[in-house]
């Protein structure tokens, strides 16, 4: 998944616009807010409950630079919505898995699942593989690293990775395609209320993933 990067939060040049720019400002900040929330939780793979933790004190710095402010009566132009709730609402996205769902929905490269019914009594959730791909692959840095990783000339002594085997370098497609994007696919059955157990109760799920093979290891 790709995240937005944080927007610009450059102040408006002029003080009389401020009234008019502060509601799009407090959307940038909680658009801001929302993507560095993802950001933690995914590249560190920390619980919700530990990154809200983080957030719900970096909400209380603000409200108390807040509150200091209203003090000084500093407000400047725009002060009837800068109020008490100004800086505390900037963090509702975060609040929940559904208000994080609900911002990740309206990102252009979101693939939303589908609900596919095996049976009476079994159904799933299928994210198209295609469409994840195609935003995997429409990722300049993705590509890039892509093209690099799998163009580099293997070492002849000494097997580092899937690449340095003979069967990569069979030509699988032909001369159909200059670039294959060989995929591993492999699943896992947990159980929901106890992801560590052994998989048999009522509440187990099977979940299929996959991973791009011509991406570098690290």
């Amino acid at each position: 998944m790709e995240v937005v990067g944080t927007p610009n939060l450059n102040p408006p040049p002029v003080t009389a616009q401020l009234t008019q720019t502060l509601p799009q400002l407090h959307q940038v900040m909680s658009d801001a807010i929302t993507n560095l929330y993802l950001k933690i939780r995914e590249n560190y793979s920390l619980p919700n409950s530990t990154v809200r933790d983080i957030f719900g004190e970096f909400s209380t710095i603000l409200q108390g630079f807040f509150t200091n402010l209203q003090l000084i009566g500093d407000y400047g132009a725009g002060g009837d919505l800068l109020n008490e709730t100004y800086f505390d609402t900037m963090f509702d996205q975060i609040q929940s898995d559904w208000r994080l769902a609900e911002f990740l929905a309206k990102h252009p490269n979101y693939v939303k699942p589908m609900p596919v019914k095996l049976s009476e009594d079994f159904s799933m959730e299928y994210v198209s593989l295609s469409d994840t791909l195609r935003v995997l692959l429409s990722n300049e840095d993705v590509m890039g690293e892509i093209l690099h990783y799998t163009r580099e000339p293997p070492n002849p002594t000494i097997l580092s990775d899937f690449k340095d085997g003979t069967t990569f370098e069979f030509p699988i497609l032909g001369d159909r395609c200059d670039l294959g994007i060989p995929l591993i696919f492999y699943t896992d059955e947990f159980e929901v209320c106890n992801p560590i157990g052994s998989a048999r109760t009522k509440h187990k799920l099977a979940a299929v993933y996959f991973t791009l093979a011509c991406l570098p290891p690290s």
